[in-house]
């Protein structure tokens, strides 16, 4: 088990890991970027997953996109 799955971060995932899909795509400052072209040590500031942008009941609109076309 990764330690993003055993924090409960599992929306973020990896996937083709040269910045095309866009699986692991986060923010960093508020600014999408792709993860698997960031090294963690280049990384200051907050860093907010698919899991932070709302609650189960006040979902963000990205993340109402994802359930309504069944994103895995």
């Amino acid at each position: 088990m990764g330690a993003a799955h055993a924090l409960g971060l599992t929306g973020t995932k990896y996937g083709c890991g040269v910045a095309a899909c866009g699986a692991c795509t986060v923010q960093i400052n508020g600014e999408s970027v792709r993860s698997c072209q960031v090294a963690l040590s280049d990384v200051e500031g907050e860093v907010t997953t698919i899991e932070g942008l709302g609650t189960p009941g006040d979902m963000a609109i990205l993340q109402k996109a994802w359930v309504s076309h069944q994103v895995a």
